[in-house]
């Protein structure tokens, strides 16, 4: 039987070597390739949506990245946010208010209030949208997909409340939850 030419697409370090990683779109860290976020979600209004993004190194973030897919509309002042969160739910930083930027759409890079250091395994980032119609964002497949198997603080995506118009001061990990819809949105650090 010939040895397979190492060029060939299904050899396995080929694949290796082409993985995509976050530093190939000036990024520190994100929960995916944005290039695979085909899908969007609308969020709901009021609802908490928390994304677990992968962190491998100790590493210094400024911003959070999201791709609004439909802007929102009649959105209300400092109620369009994301908050950046350690493993263990604890808030480290906040965007300042969206509700301007997420009425267009496009990949939005959104400032924390100060840069802060994220450490390994993993963060979680909030996303709240409200107004007449909140924006929709990217998103991988369906969530029950980017769960499989997950539960609690291991979960890809979840939903941490509904009727909200403000961030969590914290969040409780393990009881993070799949019901509301949990769109696992395209998220990423830099």
């Amino acid at each position: 039987m010939p040895v397979p030419h190492p060029t060939q697409p299904w050899d396995y370090q080929t694949e290796v070597d082409q993985a995509w990683a976050p530093s190939q779109n000036g990024l520190l860290a994100a929960n995916g390739d944005p290039f695979v976020a085909q899908n969007a979600g609308a969020a709901v209004s009021g609802t908490k949506y928390v994304i677990r993004v992968p962190v491998n190194i100790t590493e210094t973030v400024g911003n959070i990245w999201i791709i609004v897919t439909t802007a929102g509309a009649t959105l209300t002042a400092a109620q369009n946010l994301c908050g950046l969160y350690n493993s263990a739910g604890q808030q480290l930083q906040v965007t300042g208010d969206q509700s301007a930027v997420w009425t267009s759409t496009g990949a939005k890079q959104m400032a924390l209030a100060a840069s802060t250091v994220v450490t390994p395994p993993y963060v979680y980032v909030e996303v709240m949208s409200n107004g007449t119609t909140p924006a929709a964002f990217a998103r991988f497949g369906q969530p029950p997909s980017a769960n499989l198997n997950l539960a609690g603080a291991l979960l890809r995506c979840a939903t941490n409340g509904t009727g909200a118009t403000a961030l969590d001061a914290s969040i409780t990990p393990a009881s993070l939850s799949t019901s509301n819809t949990p769109f696992s949105f395209w998220v990423g650090l830099s």
